[in-house]
């Protein structure tokens, strides 16, 4: 991931420089690269932290004093062309032509190139329009005006709702839209992949991705930053006084460039040295912290695992597989840290478990406390350990966790479970050096602290107090994520319930500490939930994660950062305390203008820096700085707005809305901002647009909003479990837009014919994708549905299906009827030597879309047989109708008929059935009369929903494959 010589001005060689200038007359130098002046004698000493949870929260990101530095001399009395004060408002011109430095040596990007800027290596040329003119705020004469447009941060680190700002509030329909963006810091670079790529029956690795993040090694003049709001060095400063002196792009402060810093401007006002300084033409850069950006040492690595032993766990096979996962991390050397990870493990039932793993035993000493109430903490010396050191006792203990709790008796109702006195006693373990807890529990928390009532309540679900089921009923959990957070503690939550487990609550702990909630109900080892289990539990422990972080957002003055969404904990107004960020941790905010006040630069500056540190012991700060036109016209806004982002930014406003004021406000909110968006688009008359009048990168749009109010976590009706939906608002509020995008609208793909599957040069052959519609399934074939943020397929199979396909696909087990098929289909999947029939196909495929993975499950579902898994096919057939009222009352076609007329009242139906629970407490089967079960007919295509529930059906051909009513957009492309 990090280059392994970072970026240090040293490195280049000293010859490719513009000569320093002449000393003037009072004495006074520039020291030339690679040496560096001594520090100034009254230099105050370096920064002293003492305490973990006040120190942390300053970072010296905003407040702490700037270094004092040597200033440079006056220059010599000569001027570049374009810069200085007679050319203060004169617009620049391009840079001058490259210099040639062909014996130039290589640097940290790589070989040397004959052609490039000086003491560079395959350098980015200049724009090709030149640089971008630009007023910067409270600039003062003397000031080079200028901004390289071409210079951005990469898409996959931050997405915005627009690539403009509107210039104030009140332009034409502006207040309607979303304005903000989503940030992930830590995303994933080069991605290798393995395909047979030239076709010679061997595979190939190839690396996917843009470049990896420069690593910048500061020098004496420090970490140059502005004086009064702490904005990091970027290259859309401005520069001024022959390049004495800088201008903040954020408060528009005069700051003065440190001595070891200087260098002269070139004709066009930047500095001759851009292209050799990484954080000067980048969008995002990545510095070596100095000591006073750290709190403390860096810590090592520490994962402690508190699992659930109780007779559920050990009868589902969960223990089995929790061991064989981290087993299997250990195994690999992928397990973050190297040398230096630490690792513990602490089990419970009705009492807590705790486990010398002391280096030199033959085995792990187990001891158990049954005193929840006068909880202590035995041998704390040897709880967590050095897995180096005390490897063979590890994977000692983990070979027999699955048979240590075999011989309790069968799970009986009530089953109790001390989870709190077990985070608690885990706590006092790890709170010293922070690390990552890895949660497993299986049933509702009943003794000790943390006890939690059981509140489910039918009766309330699809009703306005169903509101109360999704909030915490008790303060506990979050005061303790609070305290877990100020020890850099980190929960990642794995559920397993076979009944009501209040998910409200016990997602405090991941909200708060930034980590994930993963939930498998009715778990089975042994139908493919264990292969799920074992690859998401790979991913939380081997993906890249940075350590005791905290994360700070800047705007330029006139406009701020208003509101945050994801998983953290805020201190103060804009500080993201994050024990643990990773490569998969997003988060959204706001943008607001401050007092209603037209912002009066040309371009506004958002720029995030994380300090962090790394897997290694590095304390690192990235940051990321963009800068975005500013705009007066809605129309230039509305050109350049990103439909994905719009909408997954909708999506975590609108999951805090429905957390305050209900589920049918929150959707009320989506197809308001829909509606006045479309409104605003026709009444823009923009020229690219598509035939409903919207711009061509909106068209997607209405099909994401309608897309959000079906999912699971905002559709009404009574037929959606509570623990259900807080789990969707928990992945919801943390997911990238391409992968939130892919939950709501997932990939339909028809599996009839036989040429998909199969390998060739650009990897497997997709089949053909079809709409997310009812009339789109046909009786004689089977089709596959995934969206690419989760590992599960649902395979729904025709009765009419080719007998011969499900020979392919089952083998043996099928005789002569349909209705011999076994629903297990992984037990038999890509076993069978012929590469062509539908079982191998298949193989390769849900690999493929599962990201070259087979920890992937396929739930399969027979037309007519499988009713209740049938009713969850067609909750994501989002362009036909749903049952419940407002917007589900609606297909597509009428969605869209709705908002170009204008009509955005809700659709209620009066009367309509309420669904009785399912057994357990657990989602219950589709509503009956919603249309949403195929009946049980002769062989033949399904009906359409038309026919299903009386309605009339639409004009046209009804199994075209777009209604000539809906005039629909084509499918979003795939992942």
């Amino acid at each position: 991931m990090y280059p392994q010589q970072p970026y240090h001005p040293n490195n280049y060689r000293p010859g490719t420089q513009p000569p320093p200038p002449p000393p003037a007359a009072g004495g006074g130098f520039v020291p030339p690269m690679g040496r560096q002046p001594p520090p100034p004698p009254n230099a105050p000493p370096a920064v002293q932290f003492h305490s973990v949870s006040n120190a942390m929260g300053n970072m010296n990101l905003r407040h702490a004093p700037p270094p004092q530095q040597h200033q440079p001399p006056p220059p010599p009395q000569q001027f570049y062309p374009g810069t200085g004060a007679a050319s203060a408002s004169k617009t620049v011109g391009p840079p001058p032509p490259p210099m040639t430095n062909p014996t130039a040596a290589a640097g940290p990007y790589g070989a040397a190139a004959a052609t490039g800027y000086p003491g560079t290596t395959n350098a980015p040329p200049p724009p090709p329009g030149g640089v971008a003119g630009m007023s910067m705020p409270g600039a003062a004469p003397g000031a080079a005006a200028a901004i390289d447009t071409s210079i951005h941060v990469p898409s996959r680190f931050l997405g915005l709702t627009s690539k403009c700002i509107p210039q104030h509030m009140n332009v034409q329909g502006i207040k309607a839209m979303p304005l903000g963006g989503i940030i992930r810091p830590l995303a994933p670079g080069r991605v290798p992949t393995v395909n047979d790529v030239d076709g010679d029956g061997e595979t190939e690795e190839e690396v996917k991705g843009e470049e990896e993040v420069d690593v910048i090694q500061p020098t004496s003049a420090g970490i140059v930053r502005c004086k009064k709001c702490r904005l990091y060095m970027n290259p859309f400063v401005g520069w001024m006084d022959m390049g004495r002196r800088w201008i903040c792009n954020i408060c528009s402060t005069v700051n003065e460039c440190p001595s070891a810093y200087f260098c002269h401007l070139d004709g066009s006002g930047q500095r001759r040295d851009k292209y050799e300084r990484p954080e000067l033409c980048k969008g995002i850069v990545e510095y070596m912290a100095p000591s006073e950006y750290m709190v403390r040492p860096p810590q090592p690595p520490a994962y402690f695992f508190v699992i659930d032993v109780g007779p559920t766990s050990a009868q589902s096979g969960l223990l089995k597989e929790v061991a064989e996962s981290i087993k299997k991390v250990i195994e690999n050397n992928s397990l973050p840290g190297g040398r230096r990870t630490q690792i513990g493990f602490i089990t419970f039932d009705k009492s807590v478990h705790y486990y010398s793993l002391k280096s030199g035993m033959s085995s792990a000493q187990m001891m158990v406390v049954p005193d929840l109430q006068g909880l202590f903490v035995p041998a704390p010396d040897d709880l967590l350990v050095n897995l180096h050191d005390s490897m063979d006792v590890v994977m000692n203990f983990l070979e027999n966790l699955s048979t240590m709790f075999q011989k309790q008796q069968p799970p009986q109702m009530p089953v109790q479970s001390a989870l709190g006195p077990a985070l608690k006693a885990a706590y006092t373990v790890m709170k010293h050096v922070g690390g990552k807890m890895c949660v497993f529990q299986s049933t509702l928390p009943t003794l000790g602290a943390g006890a939690l009532p059981v509140r489910d309540n039918p009766r309330l679900v699809g009703t306005k107090d169903e509101v109360t089921l999704l909030k915490p009923s008790l303060s506990w959990y979050k005061d303790t994520a609070v305290e877990f957070s100020k020890a850099q503690i980190c929960v990642d939550l794995f559920l397993f319930p076979q009944a009501f487990i209040d998910a409200a609550n016990l997602e405090e702990l991941p909200r708060i500490t930034g980590g994930t909630m993963h939930n498998f109900v009715a778990f089975n080892a042994s139908n493919g939930d264990g292969a799920v289990l074992q690859g998401k539990l790979q991913r939380v422990l081997e993906r890249e994660t940075a350590f005791e972080s905290v994360m700070r957002i800047r705007c330029t003055k006139g406009m701020r950062v208003n509101n945050f969404y994801g998983h953290f904990y805020i201190r103060g107004t804009d500080l993201l305390s994050l024990p643990n960020c990773t490569a998969d941790s997003s988060f959204g905010f706001d943008l607001v203008h401050e007092d209603n006040i037209p912002l009066s630069c040309q371009y506004l500056t958002i720029q995030s820096a994380l300090l962090y540190t790394t897997n290694f012991g590095e304390r690192r700060i990235r940051v990321c700085t963009e800068a975005v036109p500013v705009t007066g016209y809605s129309s230039e806004y509305l050109s350049k707005m990103d439909a994905s982002v719009c909408t997954a930014l909708l999506a975590k406003q609108a999951i805090a809305l429905s957390l305050r004021a209900g589920l049918e406000q929150a959707r009320n909110r989506i197809q308001g901002h829909c509606t006045d968006l479309v409104k605003t688009s026709r009444q823009a008359q923009l020229e690219n647009v598509d035939d409903h009048g919207l711009p061509k990168n909106l068209s997607l749009l209405p099909l994401y909003t309608l897309a959000l109010m079906k999912n699971v976590g905002f559709r009404g009706g009574t037929d959606v479990h509570p623990d259900e939906r807080v789990q969707a608002f928990h992945e919801l509020r943390g997911m990238w837009h391409t992968d939130l995008v892919s939950r709501i609208h997932p990939s339909l793909y028809d599996l009839r014919g036989d040429s998909w599957g199969k390998f060739d040069q650009e990897g497997v052959t997709l089949p053909e994708k079809i709409n997310l519609s009812v009339e789109r399934l046909s009786s004689d074939g089977m089709f596959l549905i995934h969206d690419a943020s989760s590992s599960n397929f649902q395979l729904w199979i025709g009765r009419a299906a080719s007998q011969e396909s499900l020979h392919q696909l089952y083998g043996a087990e099928v005789m002569n009827t349909f209705w011999d098929v076994n629903t297990d289909v992984q037990s038999v999947l890509g076993k069978k030597e012929n590469s062509n029939d539908v079982s191998s196909r298949l193989n390769a495929l849900c690999q493929h879309l599962n990201g070259d993975s087979n920890a992937y499950k396929i739930i399969t579902i027979r037309e007519g047989v499988d009713e209740w898994l049938e009713g969850r096919v067609y909750w994501r057939m989002i362009e036909d109708r749903a049952g419940f009222p407002g917007a589900g009352m609606l297909s597509y076609g009428e969605f869209m008929q709705n908002l170009l007329s204008g009509n955005v009242g809700p659709v209620s139906t009066p009367g309509m059935a309420r669904n009785m629970t399912g057994p357990g407490n657990m989602p219950p089967p589709p509503m009956p009369g919603s249309g949403r079960a195929i009946p049980s007919n002769p062989v033949g295509a399904p009906p359409s929903f038309q026919q299903r529930s009386g309605m009339p059906p639409p004009p046209g051909p009804p199994n075209a494959m777009v209604p000539p009513q809906r005039a629909m957009p084509p499918p979003p492309p795939g992942p």
